[in-house]
């Protein structure tokens, strides 16, 4: 985990820290609301979104996630979900 990937200019250097932002995130068990992985780096897009998703949901909890990829997505869908309280949770 203490890797640190080749930095060879100030846009990747940005998005070291970024990355290394969300890894404390999740270390320190703070989320955001939203997090938007991108990149032409498949493999660590993936790698981020398993570390995220793993922090975040609980084994086995098929209720509370849905993942959406690509142009097909319904932005009414979107806003139904977020507006949407989790499974077995009251308001508050």
């Amino acid at each position: 985990m203490g890797e640190r990937p080749f930095v060879p200019d100030f846009e990747k250097e940005q998005e070291v820290v970024r990355l290394q932002q969300l890894l404390e995130d999740i270390k320190n068990g703070s989320f955001a609301r939203v997090y938007l992985l991108y990149g032409e780096e498949t493999y660590l897009r993936l790698q981020y979104r398993d570390k995220l998703k793993k922090a975040l949901i609980p084994d086995g909890d098929t209720m509370n996630y849905h993942y959406f990829e690509g142009k097909g997505v319904e932005t009414a869908q979107l806003i139904d979900l977020a507006e949407t309280l989790p499974f077995l949770q009251s308001g508050g």
